[in-house]
């Protein structure tokens, strides 16, 4: 159930980053990081 609920906040997370993440930003390097970022604030 844990890992479910994981995968789901990690692709909402996905989702959401795409959303806030503009265009000629979306270099998956910079994406990750800002992924990464937004993960360690969360927790």
């Amino acid at each position: 159930m844990e890992l479910d609920s994981y995968n789901f906040q990690r692709d909402k997370l996905g989702e959401v980053s795409r959303i806030f993440v503009d265009a000629k930003y979306r270099d998956i390097q910079i994406t990750k990081a800002i992924i990464n970022e937004v993960k360690n604030s969360c927790i």
